[in-house]
């Protein structure tokens, strides 16, 4: 128990800033979420193996 009140003793101080932080990265991540449903070519070319970051993005996957 007392490494748990440790831990949330060195946590409480940047508590708002980790909630910010949290906001922020949600905010991003839902605006990615939306992009890709509006462009559905974005997906695809991912998807599919074309487009400049899909090469990286399938051997990173794929393990190779």
């Amino acid at each position: 128990m007392t490494r748990l009140h440790l831990a949330f003793t060195a946590i409480k101080p940047h508590m708002k800033m980790l909630v910010v932080l949290g906001m922020a990265f949600g905010g991003l991540y839902m605006a990615g979420k939306t992009v890709a449903t509006r462009m559905p070519e974005l997906r695809v070319s991912v998807s599919m193996g074309h487009g400049i970051l899909a090469p990286k993005f399938i051997s990173f996957v794929g393990g190779v």
